[in-house]
């Protein structure tokens, strides 16, 4: 009779223990109790994170494609390949992110030659002037040509000598 009721009293106390959730921490620090008989899987703990971080924007893909640890309360990793001769009712998990690729620096602004096309790219098209208007060429008909002086003649243009040089020097 005393060993009836010993086993009565474990299966009772196994039954009682089943009841007692899984405390969880994930990795940014939120808390949740989940039901032992949910998380007694590795698929159904991994369905349980994958929705509490279903709608955060840079960590919900990572934790969709499993990039995390999960940590028993002695501070050891469980593996997914054990999780299930591991996990304990009452136990207390914490999550840890691996860590994340960085993004490459953003690429430095093309320079050099660009094919000319490339370069008028936003250019409206050419139009024709309006009638009254005149192009810009014509804008300076009154204006005589620039010339060189010949060999022993006065400049009659005012920028020959070019002032950064001195007014005796040859230009020929």
């Amino acid at each position: 009779m005393i060993d009836a009721l010993e086993s009565l009293l474990k299966k009772y106390s196994l039954s009682k223990d089943k009841d007692k959730p899984i405390k969880f921490k994930d990795a940014v620090g939120r808390k949740f109790t989940f039901p032992f008989d949910i998380c007694a899987t590795w698929a159904g703990m991994e369905e349980l994170i994958r929705q509490a971080f279903m709608h955060v924007d840079v960590l919900g893909p990572h934790v969709a494609d499993g990039h995390y640890d999960l940590i028993g309360p002695n501070g050891e990793i469980i593996l997914p390949q054990v999780w299930e001769t591991m996990i304990e009712p009452d136990w207390s998990i914490s999550m840890h992110m691996w860590p994340m690729p960085e993004k490459p620096p953003p690429s430095p602004p093309k320079t050099g030659h660009r094919h000319a096309s490339a370069l008028h790219e936003n250019t409206p098209p050419r139009t024709r002037p309006q009638h009254g208007h005149r192009h810009a060429s014509a804008l300076h008909e009154n204006t005589p040509p620039r010339t060189r002086p010949q060999h022993g003649q006065e400049s009659n243009n005012a920028e020959y000598p070019p002032p950064h040089l001195p007014p005796n020097t040859h230009y020929d």
